[in-house]
Order: structure tokens, then C-alpha cells, then sequence
């Protein structure tokens, strides 16, 4: 009875229906290009040839826009590590020992301006751009760097608890400088078993046996977390300071610029180079800027395969090689529950420092459409940190999925 006017109906909804599904599909076609446009068709592999993006294109504004999901994370919005690192500014910085300082200086000389531009609208105009502009000493806390260098870009690199204490141990047990301040001490050098020794050190910290001389040797009890909370020139002993508070150690990691960890050396690196490079300006020499752009565009990426981008020229400042290890987790457990003992404010604050790294990691791969952070480099660190209760590929991989 009604068909004469039915008929017309059903035919616009099923052409409604039809552009609407369209609509659709032409959404989920971009979304998919944009997915797998960087993996290779029958793996999850990262393309091995991804095109590589012109650092010169890119915005030198103070903040790109990060994708819808870093809004949910308030990654920009609550800190400052998604803003430039001005380069007529002055760098500080907060040197720990044993956590790759001499390499990020070495790196920072090399790309920033001898002194701070003339013109540069900070108070430091004319002074020294970096600060300390040597690689050895100067080992200063935060908060002496934030009152000789208030509005200073201030830097800093951490390093998993674990590795750090070996470092630190082999240092004084192998190197110059640490034979000359443990010389004539009680300090223990004298067991062919590197392991035997570094047990016996650990322990003058666990028992504090007072009648023991060591020298001045390094003091490890949470010994990064005290970087960041203390406030002194003359390294202490930490042994005998407070327990340093977790919550204040975590808001001065915070109010740091720029955050590097030594574990991902070339990739702290990226973030680095490209904060710097936004941060560039005309007065500059320019090949400042081309020393930036050449490794950004050259290293900054994935090939697919386990040798991935050569990040071969970075240059790590090596005090000593000796006794130097690749992997500590299979070192007896009560060795490892001593470490954790003598770190059991650095741990926390070093998965902080984690954590925050593989959002601001992604965050730049949405920048530069690539990915930067390696499957092996993963695998390679995933093992020996697993210690700290964080799954960094499962972690790393959701960011991803929630950003792009």
C-alpha cells in the first residue's frame, strides 16, 4: 500500500548507509597505511629500509603538537620534555660519576657553541656554554648547579642501580685515579676474583665497619639519589647521611631538562640532538646545526636487523676497562641483594627515569615517523633489567600501539 513511498526511502538510507561506510573505511585505510607503512608485510620487523626525514623541515617552534594519546599521559602538559633545548642558552650539566659524564660532556662540546651568544637574551651572555667544560671532576650536585646556573638548561644522565655499583667498584679496583685515592687502604684489590672483591667492598657498606679504611673511594649508598637531593661540591659519604626521601629525589629528577640513561646511550642521544636542533638559531655556526642534522637523519632510525643503525661513532669516555662486564644478573643472588640493599632509593627513582625515557622515546618516533629504539637494543637490556620489575618491551610496545 505504502510501497511508492517506501521505495525512495529505503533508497536514500541504503545510500546513507553506503557514504558512511565509506567514511569508515577511508579512516581505517589511513590508520592501517600509517601502521604498517613501517613494517614489512609477513613480520612485525621494522621496514629495513625506512625513508629517512630532513631535520631541516622540521618545526624549530618551542612545542610539537604530540599525538592524542600523549595528552592522556600528560607527558607535555606536566613536564618540559617535549619543549626545545635553546642553544643561546647555557647548558649545565649535574655530572654523577660513573654514569657516562665524560661522554655527554665530550658530546655537548662538540655541538654546542664555545659561549653563550652575545645577543642571547639570558644573563649568561658571553660566558661558557656548557658547564663543566672538562670531563673529569666537577662532580657537583643539582642543587648546586640550580644556584650557580638558575634558568640554566640542566642535563643529567642515570644509570640502572646495578650496573653503576660494578662500575663503580672496577673503577677504583682497576683504575688510575682509584688506586691512587685506595692506596695503602683497606680497600679490597688483592683476589684474582674480581667478584670476590667487589663482595668484600659491598659489604664495608652493609655492616659499616667503622674500623676499615677505604680512602676516598667512592661512597655508594644511593649514591644517584643522593646526587639529586644533596647539595655540596665535596662528595660525602653517603653511608652515613639519611636515607634520602624518594618522593623529593623523584620531583628533582623532575625539574631536570633533559634526562639521558646510560643503558640507551645512542638513543638518549636522539632526544638530545633533536631538542638542540629545535632549539637552534641563526647566530649558531651552522655546523653546529649540520652536526646535529648528520646524525639525527644518519643514526636516529631502525634497519631490521640485529647490527640496526651503525651507532658505532659514538664516543663513550672509558676510565678503565678491567673487570668490565656485559651482564651482572647471573652474579650470585646474595651479591645481587646486597647491590639492592645499597640502592633501595635508586632502583625506584632509576624505573622513574625508565619509564619517563621510553614515553619521551616514542614521543619521538611520532616526531620523526620512525622508529629510533631498537627490537635488539630491547632485548639486550630487557634481561639484565628485569630486576627492576618493568617489562620495557611490553611497556615500550603498548606506547606505540596507544600512539600511532
Amino acid at each position: 500500500m505504502n510501497n511508492g513511498t517506501e521505495s525512495p526511502r529505503r533508497l536514500k538510507a541504503v545510500l546513507y548507509l553506503t557514504v558512511i561506510f565509506s567514511l569508515l573505511l577511508s579512516g581505517w585505510n589511513i590508520k592501517l597505511s600509517i601502521l604498517f607503512s613501517s613494517y614489512s608485510a609477513d613480520s612485525n620487523n621494522f621496514n629495513p629500509e625506512p625513508v629517512k626525514h630532513s631535520i631541516s623541515n622540521y618545526s624549530t617552534s618551542n612545542h610539537v603538537l604530540p599525538p592524542p594519546s600523549f595528552q592522556r599521559f600528560g607527558f607535555c602538559n606536566t613536564t618540559s620534555r617535549c619543549q626545545k633545548l635553546d642553544m643561546h642558552h647555557k647548558f649545565s650539566f649535574i655530572h654523577i660519576a660513573k654514569n657516562s659524564g665524560a661522554s655527554w660532556i665530550h658530546e655537548l662540546g662538540i655541538v654546542l657553541p664555545y659561549k653563550v651568544p652575545k645577543d642571547s637574551p639570558f644573563p649568561e651572555a658571553g660566558a661558557r656554554a656548557l658547564y663543566p667544560h672538562v670531563r673529569e671532576g666537577y662532580e657537583y650536585s643539582k642543587h648546586w648547579h640550580f644556584k650557580e646556573f638558575p634558568g640554566a638548561n640542566h642535563l643529567t644522565c642515570l644509570r640502572s642501580p646495578r650496573h653503576h655499583m660494578w662500575s663503580m667498584f672496577t673503577f677504583l679496583k682497576y683504575g688510575d685515579w682509584g688506586k691512587k685515592v685506595t692506596k695503602d687502604t683497606d680497600f679490597p684489590r688483592h683476589n684474582k676474583n674480581t667478584t670476590v672483591d667487589f663482595e668484600l667492598w659491598l659489604d664495608n657498606y652493609i655492616y659499616q665497619d667503622k674500623k676499615k679504611n677505604l680512602g676516598r673511594s667512592y661512597k655508594p649508598t644511593n649514591f644517584q639519589a643522593n646526587y639529586l637531593v644533596g647539595n655540596f661540591t665535596d662528595r660525602p659519604d653517603f653511608s652515613e647521611m639519611p636515607l634520602p626521601n624518594l618522593g623529593q629525589a623523584t620531583e628533582d629528577y623532575w625539574d631536570l631538562d633533559w634526562v639521558g640513561l646510560t643503558e640507551f646511550f645512542s638513543e638518549s642521544k636522539c632526544l638530545l640532538f633533536y631538542r638542540l636542533r629545535r632549539g637552534w638559531r641563526e647566530k649558531i655556526p651552522q655546523a653546529k646545526k649540520q652536526q646535529l642534522d648528520s646524525y639525527l637523519e644518519n643514526k636516529c632510525y631502525c634497519n631490521g636487523t640485529d647490527a640496526a643503525n651503525d651507532k658505532s661513532t659514538d664516543v663513550h669516555r672509558s676510565h678503565n676497562n678491567k673487570g668490565s662486564r656485559n651482564t651482572l644478573r647471573h652474579l650470585p643472588t646474595r651479591i645481587l641483594d646486597k647491590i639492592d640493599n645499597l640502592t633501595s632509593v635508586d632502583r625506584p627513582l632509576y624505573a622513574v627515569a625508565l619509564k619517563q625515557f621510553l614515553k619521551e622515546i616514542v614521543w619521538l618516533e611520532s616526531q620523526m615517523n620512525q622508529r629510533i629504539l631498537c627490537d635488539h637494543t630491547l632485548a639486550r637490556n630487557e634481561a639484565e633489567l628485569t630486576y627492576l620489575g618493568l617489562n620495557i618491551t611490553g611497556v615500550y610496545h603498548e606506547l606505540r600501539r596507544l600512539s600511532f
